[in-house]
């Protein structure tokens, strides 16, 4: 709930469309997928012990002393596998990238970790790495291809 406000609060008025709630059958259930100028996002929320400590080191994830790849690797796939089922059902060849709002747990200053593919972040932080992205990758035209897309390919997958 926390992720949903601040994503809308801080990307709706700047052109991003944002689904709740999705399912991509096969792969992973995500929380939001977010589309606009700068490209299109999964944005999932999870929460750790608070005293998890989350970090990346040579490019792999961490939780406490356990590696984070049984938590990147579903993410990542999920991206990928729906990037692809997007561009092929509209034309437009594009990469999601994979964010993971992190609600507890301890996150290294600055409140960001990139690491096998995803991006961990403090949910506030989430639509202000969004709209960083400075960019314009799609048109108005395409966003609202890919929203309307989106919208029919998660909620049939969904309902199967």
């Amino acid at each position: 709930m926390i992720t949903q406000r601040k994503l809308r609060r801080g990307l709706s008025r700047h052109g991003y469309h944002i689904l709740q709630g999705r399912a991509i059958r096969g792969q992973a259930s995500i929380d939001h997928l977010v589309i606009g100028p700068g490209g299109v996002w999964i944005v999932d929320n999870e929460s750790w012990a608070p005293d998890t400590d989350i970090a990346a080191y040579g490019g792999r994830l961490f939780f406490g002393e356990k590696f984070g790849s049984h938590v990147a690797k579903p993410l990542v796939a999920a991206a990928g596998a729906f990037a692809e089922l997007l561009g092929k059902e509209t034309g437009i060849p594009l990469t999601i990238h994979p964010l993971l709002a992190v609600h507890c747990g301890r996150l290294p200053r600055g409140g960001v970790v990139n690491g096998e593919g995803i991006t961990l972040l403090k949910p506030s932080l989430a639509a202000k790495l969004i709209r960083r992205s400075d960019r314009v990758v799609l048109t108005e035209e395409q966003i609202e291809l890919l929203a309307r897309t989106a919208a029919r390919e998660l909620a049939r997958r969904a309902a199967r």
